[in-house]
C-alpha cells in the first residue's frame, strides 16, 4: 500500500492507496491514528489503475509527499506465486510502549512524580519505543511537557533525550515541546520548568524570535502565567519580548489578563510600552481594569498616559453609500460577485497609514499598508479608494450596528461552576481550569480568551462546563450580514437574517438559524461550536466546526485544511469532503467523501451542478459555488 503524508503548520495527515485487481482500497486520517478505510470496485483492472493514478496525482497536487516503503525481497525463480498481501495496517504501539505513554501523561497517570522517572527507565529497558505515539499523537517527551511541574519531569525528559527522543517532534495540532511546556508553565514550578526549557533548547528544540503557539507568539503565552526564570529563559533563547498577537495585544496586555504583576514588571523593565494600544484602542491598563486585575492596574496606572478627548465624529448614514465616511481605525469590507467572480476588498485607516486586504472570497487574500503622511491624507485616500470600488460594482458588507460585536454577558454562578468542574473532572491547574481561576464575572469574558489558550478538545470541555452551570437562555436575532471578528458567545437560540462569516471563536449554547450562508476562517482563526441544531442555505468550513445536533443545509463543503466538521447528523442535498475530516452521520442525496473527491468525479458533478460552478480538474470551483449561493442563484441543474 503506497502511503502519502501532508505536514504543514498544524496539519499532519496521511493517505494510503492500494490496487488489488479491480478493487481500490484507500485509508486516510490524522497521522498517529488508524484513520478510515474504504474499498471501491471498478469494471476492470485498467479502470482501477487509472482511477488510482488520478487520485495519487490529486494528492500530490495538494502537497502530499510519498513515504518510501521498504522493498520486499525478490522471490527465487522456483518460488510459488504468492497471493497479494493484505492492506498494510498502521503500526500500533506495544503494550510496554502504551504503558509508558500512560505514565508520561500526567492527566491520567496515577504514579507519584518521584516514581515516574524510574518507571519510564524500566519500560525503555523492557523495549518500550521512546518515539511511540499516543493520545493526540503525543510522544512520551511531548506528554511530559503538557503539565510538567516536578524535578522528576526534568530527569525523565533528560533520560528520554539521552536515549534519542526526537526533540523536534510535534503532535497532531502541530505543537512541539517548547509550545507545550511554555503554555502550561506556572510560577509555582518556575525553576524546574525553566531548567527544562533550557535543556530542550540545548538539545536542539526548534525556536525563533517570533516562535508561535497556534498563531500566537510564544512570549505572550508565557506572559500570562509563567514565572520570571522561564521568562528570562525565553529571552535568552532569542524570543522577541516586543511581539504582539493578531488583536494587537502586547505582553503587558496578557499579564494584565491574569493579574500577573511579576510578569508585567518584567516586561516593563525590558521596555514594553505601557501606552501601546491594541486593535480596539485599549491599553494594558484598560485590560487590567476590565479583568479586575488590581495588582497590574496599580502598577500601570501611574505609567499610562490618559487618552486625549476628541470630538465625536458624526454618525454614518444607515444605508451603505459611495459617500459613507471612513471611520479611523475601522475596517470596511466590500464584495463583488458576478458570474464566476467572487472577490472581496477591505480597507482601514489608522493615523496616516491605510491598510487594504483583498482576494477571492473564502481565501486568506493579500494585505498591503501604505503611509500617506497624515491622518487627513489617509482619510481622503480611503474615501477615493472606496468610491472606485463602488463604481466597479463592489457592494459593502455592513453588519447591523453593535450586534455581531457584542457577545451575551451571561453571569457565571461560582457555586454551579465549581460543581460543573468537579462533574467534568477538570482541575484548577489544567488549561480549562486556568481560564476559570479566578472565577470570571461573565461567560463572555471566558470565551473572549479561549483563542490560542485551548485546543479543540479543551474548547469542547469548556463548553460542557458552561452547559452544566447555566439555565435556559434567551433567543436573539441579528439583522443583516454578520462578520464575526471577535470571540462571540450567546446563551440561547440565535437567528441571523443574512450571511454569517466567522473569523474568531463562535460559541452558541442553543440552536442557530441562518437565512444565508455560513463560512469560517480555518484553524487558528476560528472555532465554531453550536450545542443545538444549525440550519443555513450552505456551510463552508476549513476549520473546527462542531454542531452537536443536526446540521441542515443545501450544500455542505469541507475544505482540505486540517480541521474537523463534527456533530450529530448532517442533512444536505450535497456534501463534499475535500480532503476534510467529517465525524458525523451524513444523510445526503450526493456525498463525495474525502478519499474519492477529485478523482473521477468531475463528470458526476458536471451532471449535477450548473456549469459556472464546475471545474474540469477539481470537480467544483468552491469560490464560484459559494458566490452563487450567497447571491441566491441556483446551483443545481435540476430541482
Amino acid at each position: 500500500m503506497r502511503r502519502f503524508e501532508f505536514r504543514d503548520g498544524s496539519s499532519a495527515k496521511f493517505w494510503a492507496i492500494e490496487v488489488d485487481g479491480t478493487t481500490i482500497t484507500t485509508r486516510w486520517g490524522r497521522i498517529g491514528t488508524d484513520g478510515q478505510t474504504k474499498s471501491k470496485a471498478f469494471a476492470d483492472t485498467a479502470a482501477a489503475e487509472k482511477a488510482a493514478a488520478k487520485q495519487i496525482a490529486g494528492k500530490v497536487k495538494k502537497g502530499y509527499a510519498e513515504i518510501a516503503q521498504a522493498k520486499p525481497t525478490a522471490p527465487s525463480a522456483a518460488a510459488e506465486p504468492t497471493k497479494p498481501s493484505p492492506p498494510e495496517e498502521p503500526k500500533k504501539p506495544s503494550d510496554t510502549t502504551k504503558q509508558m505513554l500512560r505514565i508520561c501523561d500526567l492527566h491520567i497517570s496515577q504514579s507519584p512524580g518521584r516514581d515516574r522517572c524510574q518507571a519510564i527507565r524500566d519500560l525503555v529497558e523492557a523495549g518500550a519505543d521512546i518515539q511511540g505515539r499516543g493520545y493526540q499523537d503525543h510522544t512520551p517527551l511531548l506528554s511530559i511537557m503538557k503539565l510538567s511541574s516536578e524535578p522528576a519531569d526534568l530527569a525523565s525528559a533528560r533520560f528520554l533525550l539521552e536515549r534519542g527522543a526526537d526533540v523536534r517532534a510535534v503532535n497532531e495540532s502541530g505543537d512541539g515541546v517548547l509550545q507545550l511546556l511554555v503554555t502550561t508553565a506556572r510560577s509555582t514550578f518556575d525553576e524546574s520548568q525553566a531548567e527544562l526549557f533550557e535543556t530542550l533548547v540545548a538539545a536542539g528544540a526548534e525556536r525563533g524570535p517570533s516562535h508561535r503557539h497556534r498563531g500566537r507568539p510564544l512570549i505572550l503565552c508565557a506572559a500570562f502565567q509563567a514565572g520570571p526564570r522561564m521568562l528570562q529563559a525565553l529571552i535568552a533563547a532569542g524570543i522577541d519580548p516586543m511581539a504582539t498577537d493578531e488583536r494587537g495585544y502586547t505582553a503587558l496586555h496578557w499579564a494584565a489578563m491574569s493579574d500577573h504583576v511579576v510578569s508585567a514588571q518584567f516586561f516593563l523593565d525590558l521596555g514594553v510600552d505601557p501606552n501601546a494600544r491594541d486593535n480596539e484602542d485599549k491599553t494594558a491598563l484598560d485590560t487590567a481594569r476590565a479583568k479586575k486585575s488590581k495588582k497590574v492596574r496599580d502598577l500601570l496606572k501611574p505609567l499610562t498616559a490618559k487618552k486625549a478627548k476628541v470630538k465625536k465624529a458624526p454618525e454614518p448614514s444607515a444605508a451603505p453609500s459611495e459617500s459613507a465616511p471612513a471611520v479611523a481605525g475601522a475596517t470596511r469590507r466590500f464584495e463583488f460577485t458576478d458570474g464566476g467572480a467572487a472577490k472581496f476588498w477591505e480597507i482601514g485607516a489608522s493615523g496616516s497609514a491605510v491598510t487594504t486586504h483583498w482576494g477571492r472570497i473564502d481565501t486568506a487574500g493579500q494585505s498591503k499598508t501604505k503611509d500617506l503622511g497624515s491622518a487627513e491624507a489617509a482619510e481622503k485616500h480611503t474615501a477615493k479608494q472606496i468610491a472606485g470600488k463602488v463604481k466597479k460594482g463592489y457592494a459593502e458588507c455592513r453588519p447591523a450596528e453593535g450586534e455581531a460585536a457584542e457577545s451575551e454577558s451571561t453571569p457565571v454562578d461560582p457555586a454551579r461552576l465549581a460543581a460543573a468542574l468537579k462533574e467534568n473532572t477538570i482541575t484548577p491547574d489544567s488549561a480549562v481550569g486556568g481560564l476559570l481561576n479566578p472565577v470570571p464575572e461573565t461567560w463572555k469574558e471566558v470565551f473572549h480568551f479561549v483563542e490560542g489558550n485551548l485546543d479543540p478538545w479543551g474548547v469542547e470541555s469548556l463548553v460542557q462546563v458552561c452547559i452544566d452551570s447555566i439555565d435556559a437562555g434567551t433567543p436573539r436575532r441579528l439583522d443583516g450580514d454578520q462578520i464575526i471578528k471577535a470571540p462571540f458567545f450567546h446563551h440561547g437560540d440565535l437567528v441571523v437574517k443574512g450571511h454569517l462569516d466567522i473569523h474568531s471563536t463562535f460559541v452558541v449554547i442553543g440552536s442557530v438559524t441562518v437565512e444565508g450562508c455560513v463560512a469560517d476562517a480555518g484553524p487558528g482563526d476560528s472555532h465554531v461550536i453550536v450545542t443545538g441544531d444549525l440550519g443555513a442555505r450552505a456551510v463552508w468550513t476549513c476549520g473546527d466546526f462542531h454542531v452537536h445536533g443536526t446540521l441542515t443545509a443545501e450544500v455542505v463543503y469541507g475544505h482540505y485544511n486540517d480541521g474537523t466538521l463534527g456533530g450529530g447528523t448532517i442533512r444536505a442535498r450535497l456534501v463534499i469532503e475535500d480532503d476534510h475530516l467529517v465525524e458525523a452521520s451524513v444523510e445526503a442525496d450526493h456525498h463525495f467523501e474525502s478519499d474519492e473527491y477529485g478523482a473521477d468525479v468531475a463528470d458526476e458533478i458536471a451532471a449535477l451542478l450548473v456549469p459556472e460552478v464546475c471545474d474540469p480538474d477539481e470537480g467544483v470551483d468552491s469560490g464560484a459555488l459559494f458566490a452563487h449561493l450567497r447571491a441566491g442563484k441556483p446551483v443545481f441543474l435540476y430541482g
